[in-house]
C-alpha cells in the first residue's frame, strides 16, 4: 500500500500467484474501489508523485500516469517481482529470486543491474528494498552463500 495523500491510497494484493488485484481508497469518504483484477498476484505499489504510480508481482511490472484509474503492462519478466522503492525519479525493484531493476525516469524504463539466480549467478533471495535517496538503500537479502562486492555491502545484526 501507498499513499499520496489521504484521498489518494491505493492497495496492491494477490493470491496464490493467480490472482493480483488494486483498489483504491479515500480515507476522507471512507470508500473503497476496486481498481484492477489481473491473473498474476500484486506484491508491491509505489507513489511517484500524484498521478504516476507503479505496481509490481509475479512476473509483471505494471504503470499508471493517470493516478491508477489505468495501468500499462511494462515488458518485464522472468522473476516474482516483491518490492519497489522510489526516490524521485529513480526508482528499484528487486525479484524474490535475485533480480534487480532500475529506473531512471520514473518506472517508464528498468534496466538490469543484476539477473535472477542460474547456474553463473550466486543463489540468494531477495525480499525487501528501501532507498533514503538516490545513494543508499536496503535490500533485505536470504542469503545461502555470497561475497560482498564494491556497490553493495552487507550488514550484519
Amino acid at each position: 500500500m501507498d499513499v499520496y495523500n489521504p484521498e489518494l491510497i491505493i492497495a496492491a494484493g494477490g493470491e496464490s500467484f493467480g490472482t493480483g488485484y488494486l483498489e483504491k481508497i479515500n480515507t476522507q469518504s471512507l470508500t473503497s474501489r476496486q481498481i484492477l483484477t489481473i491473473n498474476k498476484e500484486l506484491d508491491a505499489i509505489q507513489c511517484i508523485d500524484s498521478l504516476n504510480w507503479v505496481a509490481a508481482g509475479y512476473g509483471i511490472i505494471l504503470r499508471s500516469r493517470d493516478a491508477g484509474e489505468h495501468w500499462d503492462t511494462l515488458d518485464y519478466s522472468g522473476d516474482h517481482f516483491r518490492d519497489l522503492s522510489f526516490v524521485d525519479s529513480i526508482g528499484y525493484i528487486i525479484g524474490i529470486t535475485g533480480t534487480i531493476l532500475k529506473s531512471d525516469d520514473a518506472g517508464y524504463t528498468w534496466n538490469k543491474i543484476r539477473k535472477s539466480q542460474s547456474i553463473f549467478v550466486k543463489k540468494f533471495s531477495l525480499r525487501t528494498v528501501c532507498f533514503k535517496n538516490k545513494w543508499e538503500g536496503i535490500i533485505e537479502v536470504k542469503m545461502d552463500s555470497c561475497k560482498a562486492n564494491k556497490q553493495w555491502r552487507k550488514l550484519h545484526g
